[in-house]
């Protein structure tokens, strides 16, 4: 509940500043003792870990605060209104006072979460798949992908944060004039530059245009004409390309072939050339843009004026004088004129022959260099199109998709939008851009290198709610996103606030535990499950809406249009594309299986011969009866689309989704998981975005509830099979079906076909060999007088009801998981089937008994496994938290008793005999490495006196650590087990 933490007025008696420091500074030790019982399980605590990083800086926030009261007071009142009134806090010094004591609460509710869930790792209630730990030196762009070791993974980092990526800026007033007039990078920033290029560090060069050497601007005044924001100079005028091929030449020289430049060279901050009237940051041609604006004309109008009369309503005499009589900046009352279209199109085409330029410049240095702009998406998705940039062309040119994409949840100011009537945020400037820039570059990674989910201008919240922070960016994640960096770190180490910020530190992320937090926890949580990410991420796009620049650029309600189609088929499951003329010209069909055509009124003849060429071979177009019918003149087009051997499907635009649904039926275009969605929104409304695919013989679904409402979720397999089950991969735990998802819930699920498992078996009959094994063994410390083992584990409720080997020591990420133990069972095991070279076939968890017997969860003592078709078995071994795995040859008999002698098995040193008469498999192996030695000590000696834990070092069996498990250990150190199965 949003104010959670806030109900409290100023006039309240708060909590005393120096006690609930104190309070937390005591959890910290608490949750460090935990951790360490957690990590000798052989369980990941990087949450656990970064929970206590983020309680300490907070803390120190907290003091700066505390101390600084007047100084927080001042910057909330430069963006009041915040929206406080719920909280019982009005005013920018009520703020401040109450902020030191938010902060420390914050971090105290945080430290408490993180040790109730953390013992419920230890206790088996949840389960946490092991996740990447960053290393920075070691990253590489691969393809789409960003690499380490093999796997993908997912990047976040900060603005102006102490550490992470490698970030290094110039811009062209760092060069001073040489005696022959040319530009000379200056020595200090030539050595940042050089210091960051070779940091090994995976990153960005950052060409800022904000300035402009002196001795240029001072001879060349001009050059400050039409100014942006971030673009300080006439991008038209001679001496800038002469400036800025003196300055690239010389940096692509300094970061060729380095690491610190993988992401690419980051060309442009959020460039824009706003040239209509009413525009934010508008901006008067120079006269070196109009004159470049004349050729353009004569060149695209055939050197005939009369070409140009018939194009525009006007009738220049010639095209100088149709530039000079030009309006700027230019009336909205001409679009959908010729004289708009011919405007807008040239200031987008000299914005990317700037940009080629700059790219060419870096390459004549650095040849394999990539670059990438900051492009801001929502204004490719918005209506708008006088701000000269091609999106497509520039993302063309560019080898990394660059953006600064972002949501916003609530506004400081302005009137009531489009979204806030079902919807959590406004997502449409996300999800519509990044899955049309990476229909445009589907091989190149998307760098969102100013993430602004957090804060925008028009919108801060201090009190926003984690969820929203988790649903945001990994909804970017599922569109797209590899690496993001967010908008930003607004303190120094002391905790004051840092001058670069300007406005954007009040209410920003650092005043916020809770949400600074949850981006961290959301990282570790997709980087745990990279492998179904990065599935998910690029699964097919059977569904392509056309997209034309020619209907943007003439009809402002174009855009909205493209969005309401969009819109209507998001949540049915599909990941959505885009193609364009250019698409369909170059790349393969085979990726999409329709094109739609929604509202694009005005297209270029060569963007109908483009769709006409896809029908003539084979292609299915959708089309409405508004599109295709005028040129980018507005004359009325001739040539219109015919099936040939491709299949054409004419609807009026509001039956577009009917013919897009009977399509895909018709062809058996499905996803393998389909979802029914039940809201409180209406019948026609859904919110629950989800994406499913196949991965590695799992069925894998996402869900994010993008509404501010709970939905109801019924699930099942789009091949009819409703006998199923989810397994929440994020926590373990069985989800019923049908479920409620909470508004800003995200979900990672695997869905399992239980009328294709076979004894338990998580794994589709289909996909290979049977084979059954039947198992006996004994564990050295858990062997009783009686012969049978010792269960006070189990009776003392300290058993896992999920598997417990999805840990570092064994790395097995089943979703395996009992509702209650037969009264028999001691312990969880881990049985293995390997080929004759050792490599693993097949492994599952089952349960062992107290007489010894290995047993399935429905006490069967066959133990089934699937193993690849054709494969060779050869041995079996079992593994287990606090012994030595064990191994045996099974090539002439699947019935193994270890607790006899029998040819075969306990191949090395996996056994022993015990004082009572029994072969056991030997005691002491803590860290599950395969030998006992000082190592396995040091387990111990950690939590030697840990009470009712479900712990690797408690050999005996009895919950408690203690000398008698240093004992075990004692009389076992220095053996080893089979090399073959040691980790």
């Amino acid at each position: 509940m949003r104010g959670l933490f806030l109900t409290l007025m100023l006039a309240t008696n708060f909590l005393s500043f120096a006690q609930t420091e104190q309070e937390a500074l005591q959890k910290i030790d608490e949750l460090n003792s935990i951790i360490n019982i957690a990590q000798n399980q052989g369980i990941d605590t990087s949450k656990e870990l970064m929970t206590i990083e983020v309680a300490e800086l907070f803390l120190g926030f907290a003091n700066w605060d505390e101390n600084n009261i007047a100084t927080n007071q001042t910057h909330f009142e430069t963006i009041m209104p915040l929206p406080l009134a719920e909280q019982g806090l009005y005013t920018p010094s009520e703020l401040a006072n109450y902020l030191p004591t938010y902060e420390r609460q914050c971090v105290i509710e945080l430290l408490d979460e993180s040790m109730v869930y953390l013992n419920t790792l230890i206790s088996g209630e949840n389960i946490r798949k092991q996740t990447t730990t960053i290393d920075w030196s070691a990253l590489e762009v691969q393809g789409n992908k960003i690499m380490q070791n093999g796997k993908p993974v997912f990047l976040n980092d900060w603005i102006w944060g102490p550490n992470g990526l490698s970030g290094a800026y110039f811009a062209p007033n760092n060069l001073e004039q040489r005696s022959d007039g040319s530009g000379k990078l200056k020595q200090w920033p030539k050595d940042q530059l050089n210091e960051k290029a070779n940091s090994g560090i995976l990153g960005t060069p950052f060409l800022g245009h904000t300035s402009v050497p002196g001795y240029i601007s001072n001879n060349h005044p001009d050059i400050l004409n039409a100014q942006t924001t971030f673009t300080k100079y006439d991008i038209d005028h001679p001496k800038a390309r002469e400036m800025l091929s003196d300055l690239l030449t010389q940096v692509a020289t300094i970061f060729q072939g380095k690491k610190a430049a993988e992401l690419g060279y980051m060309i442009a901050n959020e460039p824009h050339w706003n040239t209509a009237e009413g525009t934010w940051d508008v901006i008067i041609p120079s006269e070196y843009s109009k004159q470049n604006f004349v050729n353009w004309l004569a060149s695209k109008h055939e050197n005939n004026i009369n070409n140009l009369q018939a194009a525009w309503s006007s009738n220049p005499s010639s095209f100088q004088q149709a530039v000079d009589n030009f309006i700027f900046p230019v009336p909205y009352a001409l679009q959908g004129e010729g004289e708009w279209y011919d405007w807008m199109k040239f200031n987008q085409e000299r914005v990317t022959e700037y940009f080629i330029f700059m790219k060419d410049q870096i390459r004549t240095k650095d040849p394999n260099s990539k670059v990438h702009i900051k492009l801001i998406p929502g204004m490719w998705s918005g209506n708008k199109r006088d701000h000269g940039l091609d999106f497509e062309a520039l993302t063309n040119i560019s080898q990394v998709i660059g953006n600064d994409a972002g949501g916003i949840n609530s506004y400081l100011w302005g009137s009531t939008k489009w979204w806030e009537e079902n919807y959590a945020f406004d997502w449409s400037a996300v999800s519509m851009p990044y899955d049309f820039l990476s229909s445009v570059k589907p091989n190149a990674v998307n760098y969102n290198s100013e993430t602004h989910f957090l804060s925008k201008a028009s919108f801060r919240d201090i009190f926003l709610e984690p969820s929203y922070a988790r649903m945001t960016h990994w909804l970017a994640t599922l569109h797209g996103m590899n690496v993001s960096t967010n908008w930003f770190w607004g303190r120094n180490s002391d905790g004051s606030p840092k001058g670069n910020g300007g406005s954007g530190y009040p209410g920003s992320v650092l005043q916020q535990p809770k949400i600074y937090h949850e981006i961290l926890s959301t990282m570790i949580d997709l980087n745990a499950h990279s492998e179904a990410i990065d599935a998910l991420q690029h699964i097919r796009k059977p569904v392509r809406l056309f997209y034309s620049e020619t209907s943007a650029i003439n009809s402002l309600a174009y855009m909205e249009n493209v969005f309401d189609t969009y819109e209507s088929i998001y949540f049915d499951g599909y990941a959505i594309g885009f193609v364009t003329e250019n698409i369909l010209q170059t790349q393969s069909s085979s990726q999409w299986d329709v094109v739609v055509i929604a509202n694009a009124e005005t297209v270029k003849s060569s963007e109908i011969t483009a769709l006409q060429n896809y029908l003539n071979n084979g292609g299915t177009v959708i089309i409405d009866n508004a599109s295709l019918l005028k040129d980018e003149y507005g004359n009325l087009h001739s040539q219109i689309l015919n099936a040939n051997t491709g299949t054409l499907i004419t609807t009026t635009t509001n039956n577009i989704k009917t013919e897009v649904d009977n399509f895909l039926n018709t062809k058996n275009i499905i996803q393998p998981v389909k979802i029914t969605e039940t809201n409180p929104l209406g019948a026609n409304v859904k919110g629950c975005v989800h994406r499913s695919v196949d991965i590695n013989e799992k069925t894998v679904v996402n869900l994010v509830n993008i509404t501010k409402e709970p939905i109801n979720i019924h699930l099942e397999l789009t091949n009819g099979v409703t006998n199923i089950e989810a397994i929440n991969l994020l926590n373990g735990k069985t989800v019923s079906i049908p479920f409620t998802m909470q508004p800003e819930e995200v979900l990672l699920l695997e869905i399992i076909d239980l009328s294709c498992i076979d004894k338990d078996l998580i794994t589709p009959c289909s996909l290979g060999d049977e084979l059954y094994v039947n198992v006996k063994l004994f564990l050295e410390g858990f062997v009783l007088s009686d012969g049978k083992m010792n269960d006070e584990l189990n009776s003392n409720n300290l058993l896992p009801l999920n598997q417990p080997f999805n840990n570092v020591s064994h790395s097995y990420s089943g979703t395996e998981r009992v509702n209650a133990f037969n009264s028999k069972v001691v312990d969880w095991v881990l049985v293995k089937i390997h080929d004759n070279t050792g490599n693993v076939l097949d492994q599952k968890p089952f349960l062992l008994h107290r007489g010894g017997n290995v047993k399935d969860f429905d006490n069967s003592l066959d133990l089934g496994f699937i193993l690849p078709s054709g494969s060779n078995y050869k041995y079996l071994s079992v593994h287990h938290k606090s012994h030595l795995d064990v191994i045996a040859d099974i090539s002439s008999s699947t019935i193994i008793d270890f607790s006899q002698s029998q040819t075969g098995v306990a191949l090395g040193n996996g056994q022993t005999t015990t004082t009572f008469n029994k072969n056991a498999i030997i005691a002491g192996d803590f860290d599950g490495n395969g030998i006992i030695n000082n190592l396995d000590y040091n387990v111990w000696e950690q939590n030697n006196s840990a009470v009712y834990y479900y712990l690797n070092q408690d050999a005996d069996g009895n919950g408690i650590v203690n000398n008698l498990d240093y004992n075990l250990w004692d009389i076992n150190k220095s053996k080893v087990g089979n090399q073959m199965i040691q980790n």
